[in-house]
């Protein structure tokens, strides 16, 4: 189900999600963490 808002993000929010993600592909096993290393945060978002 799609929503009918669309959500804008600050470079400074982009840039923490980036480090929040780096940590967690960096720290954490694939079986805790289900985002594969070359998905991107638009890919998330």
């Amino acid at each position: 189900m799609k929503s009918g808002y669309k959500l804008l993000w600050s470079e400074r929010a982009l840039a923490d999600l980036q480090k929040i993600i780096n940590y967690l592909t960096e720290n954490w096993t694939q079986k805790k963490f289900r985002i594969s290393p070359g998905d991107s945060i638009n890919d998330l978002i």
